[in-house]
């Protein structure tokens, strides 16, 4: 039997694989997921693929609601094939996400510092200002 390895996937990948908006390359992606999972590999996935994945959903092409995003994001981590950067980070960033302003990418940020031992994180964004963790300079 062969070890368990440990693949990555980057941005695009991740993206096709939530919206499928390509068939054909999502189809590849659900190939290599699968693939993985047959020979017990795990799929790693970087703070910013999340980040970024998080920002292109809220973006013009895609527009989806905060809610859709946080439930993609979710059922991600919610799968054992991915290993997540941070998982406990992430998935407090999550819940912040859920019912805060600010984007995805604020949240893993101010959870990313609060894991790292930071009592605060400074923000001229007026979106984060009162929410627990964020401060104004």
């Amino acid at each position: 039997m062969v070890a368990p390895g440990l693949i990555a996937f980057d941005t695009n990948l991740l993206l096709r694989l939530l919206t499928n908006d390509d068939p054909d390359q999502a189809r590849i992606v659900q190939q290599r997921l699968i693939a993985a999972q047959e020979r017990h590999d795990q799929v790693f996935l970087p703070l910013i693929v999340l980040a970024e994945a998080g920002h292109v959903l809220a973006g013009p092409r895609y527009r989806l609601p905060r809610d859709r995003i946080a439930d993609a994001i979710g059922a991600v981590l919610a799968s054992a094939v991915f290993v997540v950067e941070r998982r406990d980070s992430v998935a407090a960033a999550l819940s912040d996400y859920r019912v805060g302003e600010g984007s995805l990418a604020d949240y893993l940020i101010g959870r990313c510092a609060e894991a790292a031992g930071a009592t605060i994180t400074l923000t001229f964004d007026r979106a984060l200002h009162g929410h627990p963790g964020f401060s104004p300079p």
